[in-house]
């Protein structure tokens, strides 16, 4: 099984490809596409928790750290909705899809997707 790429999220529905050259979308699209992160989502995900808060902590940091030279902020809505977006493009190819909204109170995230396995 191979996994998702930045490409196959850059050609998802709703996604920009004004993005290809954004080093923070795309250091995000790694931190969430680490194998330890994959199997973490996959857990949160069999408990019924939203797949994301594998790596929130990172991505949330991650930018934090960029301060105002971040390219892809987190307090605009549409980015947090993309950073979902990244999820489901790379756990898709493990065969999962996205199940239900659930409320997930962090810095700048407040609800994210479960998984479920894809029939």
């Amino acid at each position: 099984m191979s996994k998702a790429n930045f490409e196959d999220f850059l050609y998802a529905p709703f996604v920009s490809r004004e993005l290809m050259d954004d080093i923070d979308a795309k250091k995000i699209f790694e931190i969430l596409n680490d194998e330890k992160i994959i199997a973490r989502a996959i857990e949160l995900s069999k408990e019924g928790e939203p797949a994301l808060l594998a790596g929130v902590e990172q991505i949330e940091d991650y930018i934090d750290s960029r301060g105002k030279s971040a390219t892809f902020r987190l307090d605009n809505p549409r980015n947090c909705q993309l950073v979902g977006i990244m999820q489901k493009v790379i756990l898709k190819p493990f065969g999962y899809k996205p199940a239900v909204s659930k409320s997930m109170e962090t810095r700048y995230f407040h609800s994210a997707k479960t998984y479920v396995p894809a029939e």
